[in-house]
């Protein structure tokens, strides 16, 4: 379960050096998100160029391009999408969905999700920024195993 934190505090309570940490790294509800501002988001960034590290249209990397197509006002990288999304099963993938590797640096990756290439379920249509598409891009890739399913915390259904 993602933790969700109010914004704005009514009376300003005591504050531990534990509890500012947690707020200060706990994201706080966004607005939802309807699959197809999803895919729209995603769509407006295709053709950028990829950068590791980068995080705006001049070059953006896989964890802040999927940052913005769910999220939009903060970067989250591979391995702490945990605080935006929550896993899901394969069988259970719709569009606006992501397939994360959540290893920190390079080692981890994230596509979006957009539907499935072919029956048997093994090639998935995918926007991602890579290194091998050298910007963001739209693509059929064979389904890997070790990918881990993720859903948005805040969808819009």
């Amino acid at each position: 379960m993602a933790l969700t934190v109010m914004a704005t505090v009514a009376v300003a309570p005591k504050l531990t050096r534990r509890s500012r940490l947690v707020m200060a790294i706990a994201p706080v509800k966004p607005h939802a998100l309807t699959r197809e501002q999803m895919l729209q988001n995603a769509r407006n960034w295709l053709g950028v160029p990829y950068r590791l590290g980068g995080k705006n249209r001049e070059g953006v990397d896989c964890s802040a391009f999927a940052s913005v197509v769910v999220w939009q006002n903060n970067y989250y990288t591979t391995d702490l999408m945990y605080r935006i999304a929550h896993p899901i099963s394969k069988e259970n993938l719709k569009l606006g969905d992501a397939l994360n590797i959540p290893e920190p640096g390079i080692k981890g990756h994230i596509y979006i999700f957009e539907r499935w290439a072919s029956e048997k379920r093994d090639t998935v249509w995918v926007y991602d920024a890579s290194v091998s598409c050298g910007r963001v891009c739209h693509r059929p890739i064979k389904y890997d195993s070790a990918w881990v399913p993720v859903r948005y915390n805040w969808i819009a259904e």
